[in-house]
């Protein structure tokens, strides 16, 4: 278990095992011992603590294997400490759970939109990252809003290029062959050929755009774990 969690949670362990029964110093270690491995060292400048602050007394009763042993028992002021204790930790556990939840909830549905490509996979991926957080919410659909802006703009450019010789078509058939010139078919020519390139730019703006985003979101879900576990 790592180290910061044992500190975080040893002085709750430490008063819900005594508020049970009391306990002398070497019986506490070995309950704790139980649950997880904790040096003596640790416990009893804890005790010493937990005394001084009133929430543990002290007395002392006969071993039939030695000297007299120290006991720890709870206090009213140390009862009213572990249930505080005990409410803010179910507040701590249960919002790590729910962001933990997310997380993995965040990185399934990447790691499905980039080995399924596909628009709903894709939209799938930006809400479970967006939904991370409040600050990810904007983090992530600004970038997205820009992004969707700049390929609609590709496509309709391009749409529009490739619609030009349906357009010269349709201009012949309303006002005639004739009326058509040679600067006409030379201008429809020209930007049919552009639509052309923009299609291929659009391809592979759309591809860049697509390993840029799976990077994003990759990068997002690293700091938002990353700002959990500090």
């Amino acid at each position: 278990m790592n180290v910061q969690f044992k500190k975080g949670a040893l002085e709750l362990i430490v008063l819900l095992i005594i508020k049970k029964e009391d306990q002398y110093g070497y019986s506490l270690v070995q309950n704790i011992s139980r649950y997880m491995t904790i040096a003596e060292g640790t416990v009893y400048p804890l005790l010493r603590r937990l005394v001084k602050s009133g929430e543990l007394s002290t007395y002392y009763q006969l071993s039939t294997e030695g000297p007299s042993r120290k006991y720890y028992q709870l206090t009213q002021q140390g009862a009213a400490r572990v249930n505080q204790l005990e409410e803010d930790w179910k507040l701590f556990t249960e919002a790590v759970a729910k962001l933990i939840g997310k997380e993995l909830t965040a990185t399934s549905s990447v790691e499905n939109a980039h080995q399924k490509v596909s628009l709903m996979n894709i939209s799938s991926a930006i809400v479970a990252v967006m939904g991370l957080s409040l600050l990810n919410f904007f983090i992530v659909i600004i970038p997205a809003f820009l992004c969707i802006l700049l390929v609609l703009t590709f496509i309709i450019f391009t749409l529009a290029s490739l619609a030009a010789p349906l357009m010269l078509l349709i201009k012949g058939i309303m006002d005639g062959f004739h009326s058509i010139i040679l600067y006409d078919a030379f201008m429809t020519g020209l930007m049919f050929g552009v639509g052309l390139v923009l299609a291929v730019v659009t391809y592979y703006l759309i591809k860049w755009l697509f390993d840029v985003t799976m990077k994003y979101l990759k990068w997002n879900i690293s700091i938002v774990k990353g700002s959990v576990q500090s």
